[in-house]
């Protein structure tokens, strides 16, 4: 059986165990000797009724057409800006009424896991959810601009968890005051926090 198969300038080559395989080498073709070989070509495949007519043809009609490169660009909810993305992805669930188990992370950051159904009705993007939500180093913003909060119950703002990552302790305060800081953070219910990994899990009621 073949210990593996090599391809070199199009040719496959099979190559046996125990056997040496002396590598060939291709000259590249110069872009005359290209050009000479596609005029053959197109000469041979004409309509032309002798070589006289042939050699009438304009050079640049004689170039091989350039090749065609079909730029593919990513939809704007496909791209993690910022590192932001959703569970499911906002390109599936984009303006829907109601979805259930929403999550907003933030890779290095964190994450917002929403308890309930959110409304997406109007968050047809994700460059449109990033205006509405912010995930920092030891904080988050849902409607950080208060003129475009929804009324609690409705939107994003919903009971939700939140875990976000290294949540480090300050140098200058011990691990135990640093703990009461969190869990005296306003408006949130302490979940648990790793002095480890810095991870800080609590449940808001609304934003």
């Amino acid at each position: 059986m073949p210990a593996e198969i090599l391809s070199h300038a199009k040719v496959r080559v099979r190559v046996h165990a125990g056997q040496r395989l002396e590598p060939r080498h291709h000259r590249p073709l110069c872009p005359q000797t290209v050009s000479s070989i596609f005029l053959k070509k197109r000469i041979n495949n004409s309509i032309f009724r002798n070589e006289a007519e042939a050699e009438n043809v304009k050079d640049d009609e004689l170039m091989p057409p350039p090749l065609r490169i079909q730029k593919v660009a990513a939809a704007d909810d496909e791209v993690a800006e910022g590192g932001y993305f959703t569970i499911p992805a906002i390109q599936n669930v984009a303006s829907t009424k109601s979805v259930q188990k929403f999550v907003i992370c933030r890779k290095g950051y964190g994450q917002i896991e929403f308890k309930t159904a959110v409304d997406l009705s109007d968050i047809p993007s994700l460059s449109v959810l990033r205006e509405l939500v912010e995930i920092d180093r030891g904080r988050v913003q849902v409607y950080p601009n208060k003129s475009k909060r929804a009324p609690v119950g409705t939107g994003l703002n919903v009971p939700a968890r939140i875990s976000l990552e290294n949540v480090r302790h300050p140098p200058d305060i011990e691990l135990d005051e640093h703990l009461e800081n969190l869990q005296a953070t306003p408006d949130t219910k302490f979940i648990s926090y790793d002095s480890e990994t810095g991870l800080w899990t609590y449940e808001v009621e609304h934003f």
